[in-house]
């Protein structure tokens, strides 16, 4: 059978990519946009607020923090069963 790591009720997706921009650490994210889409890289910033926050990767791609369902294997639990 195979599992997933779930984020705790306690965190959020929002956090662990500000801690990867702070320490200086890859991301690697999985966003649902009409499916589910890979992204990885470096955390340059983050941007905007509520449903328009935005995650820029050094690798100049854009994710829409509210569409992000998985960062460095850590999953939505809507999204464990990927």
């Amino acid at each position: 059978m195979d599992c997933r790591v779930t984020i705790a009720e306690n965190e959020s997706f929002r956090g662990m990519v500000l801690d990867c921009l702070r320490n200086h650490q890859r991301a690697e994210i999985i966003y649902d946009h009409n499916g589910l889409t890979r992204a990885g890289g470096m955390v340059v910033s983050v941007t905007g607020e509520g449903k328009a926050e935005m995650v820029t990767l050094d690798s100049g791609e854009t994710v829409a923090m509210a569409e992000i369902v998985a960062v460095n294997g850590v999953f939505a639990d809507d999204y464990a069963g990927c």
